[in-house]
């Protein structure tokens, strides 16, 4: 925040203003020895930032003080200026400066190049006397050699059109060279984005879970373990796509053997955040469930199998950052058997399926790596 420290003396009635606001503009140049320089400053002082107002435009010279001159100046004096009687408010402008007027700077560059905005931490002094008169009469006020001091944190916005103060000519330089910035605090560090693409790795391992679909059911106790692996471009920080293939058990505890397969192409977005990162997918492609029978009883297994290159699969995680390359965290995967027909095998012989098959629900803590 600004404070302003100060008295406005003048022949009706001396004015303590305790309430600033301040509009900075500089030169935008991509040229260093043309920008960055302040071109213009609009100054309103006010009582408690609601009346009673000075307002001040500085700009267009420097003089030997690094001093911009004072172009306007207007006091409105209405019923928050204290002691000012009915007769004498009003609006008075500027009309005559007094020598030793104008607005020292503190830093005459913004400490940013080329910058739409900056910031910097500085103390202004404007200086002001002279004549004021009022509007609709010719009462005259007389304004006393007046100082005051503002301090604290200026923003500045960046002005391709307005041209640098003109200098005192002792001041000129035979020719234009970079000059160097004065930078009061270091501007704040923000997180590059990445550049280009990146490759990922994603490894996790989980549980499997059957799900009922339609007439297919699952049976008792048929979560066991999944395992997967995605390989993947990141194409910008909120999009990749990626091939996953995982592989699970079903059913640990039964005497048959059911295994899961799915191989398919994803698509990620990401929402990444200072140390962690939320990722959602969706993916279509390859799935299968194969069911081993034991009946070595009869001399051989009898295999049973259902596959589909039309399944569906969505995908929600969350990653947290261990490092710039490194992430660990949680998935989970919903594979949707889309096309309940694919092929159903029977110890060797195959056909198209005719009946509902169970979805699967797979969880996962994973590992991600960035190439």
């Amino acid at each position: 925040p600004l404070t302003v420290s100060g008295v406005f003396k003048n022949s009706i009635q001396n004015i303590s203003f305790d309430s600033v606001a301040v509009d900075v503009t500089h030169k935008r140049d991509i040229d260093q020895w043309e920008d960055g320089c302040i071109a213009r400053v609009d100054i309103i002082l006010s009582q408690k930032g609601t009346g009673c107002q000075l307002m001040v435009t500085a700009s267009s010279t420097l003089d030997s003080k690094e001093k911009l001159a004072i172009q306007s100046m207007i006091l409105v004096a209405n019923s928050q200026c204290p002691d000012f009687a009915d007769k004498v408010e009003g609006m008075y402008t500027l009309s005559r400066q007094g020598q030793g007027t104008g607005l020292e700077l503190g830093i005459t560059e913004v400490p940013d190049q080329n910058a739409k905005e900056s910031c910097f931490n500085s103390t202004m002094t404007l200086r002001v006397g002279g004549e004021m008169r009022r509007e609709g009469n010719a009462d005259k006020m007389r304004v006393e050699f007046s100082s005051f001091e503002i301090r604290g944190d200026f923003s500045s916005s960046g002005d391709e059109s307005v041209s640098c103060p003109c200098r005192p000519v002792q001041r000129i330089r035979p020719r234009p060279r970079p000059r160097p910035r004065i930078r009061p605090r270091p501007a704040p560090v923000e997180e590059p984005e990445p550049s280009g693409a990146t490759f990922d790795l994603i490894v996790g391992l989980g549980t499997n879970t059957c799900l009922d679909s339609g007439d297919a059911e699952c049976g008792d106790d048929s979560t066991h373990f999944a395992f997967l692996v995605g390989l993947g471009s990141r194409i910008s920080s909120n999009f990749g796509l990626y091939l996953d293939t995982s592989y699970g058990r079903l059913y640990p505890d039964a005497d048959n053997d059911t295994s899961t397969l799915t191989i398919m192409p994803t698509a990620r977005v990401f929402a990444p955040f200072s140390n962690v990162e939320l990722m959602a997918g969706f993916g279509v492609g390859y799935s299968s469930e194969t069911t081993t029978f034991d009946h070595s009883y009869f001399g051989n297994n009898i295999e049973t199998s259902w596959s589909s290159f039309i399944s569906m699969k969505l995908s929600t995680g969350l990653v947290f950052k261990v490092d710039e390359s490194i992430g660990l965290g949680m998935m989970l995967d919903y594979v949707i058997h889309v096309d309940e027909t694919g092929e159903y095998c029977f110890d060797d012989e195959c056909d198209d399926n005719d009946g509902d098959v169970t979805d699967l629900l797979q969880f996962y803590f994973m590992m991600k790596a960035s190439f």
